[in-house]
C-alpha cells in the first residue's frame, strides 16, 4: 500500500498499477471495438485523466489517473479505438494502469477508491 511519504511532488502520479479489461467472446467481422471510460465521480484533470475518490474514501489530497498501457493519460468520457482487435473475434483483454495522483499540498492518509463506467461499442 502506499504511504504518504510516497508522494514528493504536487500534480505528479506514484507508481502506476496495471489493470486489464477482458473481451471474452467477441463476435467475428467487426470493423472495430471502440470503448469508452466515464468517472462517477468528478474530473479533477481532464488533460491528466484524473478524477476524485468516491465519498466513502477517507484519504485525502489524492485523486487517481487512469493511464493506457504506455503511462500516457487515457481520454476519459470519449471513444478509444481497441487496436488488437481482429476480424475473426475471441478474446482480448485492454491493458490500463491506475495511479494515485497528489493534487494537493496536504495530503492524508487513508481509503482512497474512486469508480469509473466502463461502455464497449462493435462497429
Amino acid at each position: 500500500a502506499p504511504k504518504t511519504s510516497d508522494f514528493t511532488e504536487l500534480n505528479k502520479r506514484i507508481t502506476p498499477v496495471p489493470f486489464e479489461i477482458k473481451l471474452n467472446s467477441c463476435p467475428s467481422n467487426m470493423n472495430s471495438i471502440k470503448y469508452r471510460i466515464d468517472p462517477t465521480t468528478s474530473i479533477i484533470s481532464a488533460s491528466e485523466s484524473v478524477v476524485s475518490l468516491s465519498s466513502e474514501s477517507t484519504a485525502q489530497g489524492v485523486g487517481v489517473q487512469i493511464l493506457d498501457a504506455s503511462n500516457n493519460p487515457l481520454p476519459l468520457g470519449s471513444n478509444n479505438t481497441f487496436s488488437s482487435y481482429v476480424t475473426s473475434g475471441g478474446n482480448f483483454s485492454i491493458p490500463l494502469k491506475a495511479a494515485y495522483y497528489k493534487q494537493d499540498n496536504v495530503i492524508r492518509g487513508g481509503i482512497a477508491n474512486t469508480s469509473l463506467t466502463f461502455t464497449m461499442t462493435y462497429q
